[in-house]
């Protein structure tokens, strides 16, 4: 990590195995997590450096994202879904099953989640939105692991 006011770097986590192909601070900034060609995501803790929890996927990983309310960290990459690991004990809560996942990312209140991904060479993008979608893969989310309020009550 750099602090970009001084322009020195004030934690190191170390050389990491593979190409690291995304990296991402959880919402309230206590931990980062990193992605990468070794099939690893990994969860640090921000003060110290340290690793907290280790994650594999069957392939390579090119996208991590917390969800805003911090429970949840979404990775995708080359085996062809976005998987849901629940932070609080690991567990591998949800996988949805999509094209090569390239990109991740939440609106600030949890309502959409924006991914893109690469198949046959061409790029698309795909808007997930529970409240306009009758069995959207957000809605399925909230429903089964999330329970998102916003999404179940409007609110």
């Amino acid at each position: 990590m750099i602090d970009i006011a001084s322009m020195e770097v004030v934690q190191d986590i170390g050389e990491q195995p593979g190409s690291i192909k995304s990296v991402r601070y959880s919402p309230d900034e206590q931990y980062f997590a990193t992605g990468g060609f070794d099939n690893k995501v990994r969860l640090f803790d921000v003060a110290s450096g340290k690793l907290v929890r280790e994650f594999t996927d069957s392939l390579k990983i090119e996208a991590v994202a917390f969800t805003p309310d911090g429970h949840y960290l979404a990775t995708g990459g080359h085996d062809q879904a976005i998987n849901f690991y629940r932070l609080s004990d690991g567990e591998l809560a949800l996988r949805l099953p999509m094209a090569r996942v390239e990109y991740i990312d939440f609106t600030d209140n949890g309502r959409m989640m924006l991914t893109s991904h690469e198949d046959s060479g061409l790029l698309s993008c795909y808007l997930l939105q529970s409240n306009t979608q009758s069995r959207g893969n957000y809605q399925q989310i909230a429903d089964k692991q999330l329970n998102n309020r916003d999404l179940k009550g409007g609110h």
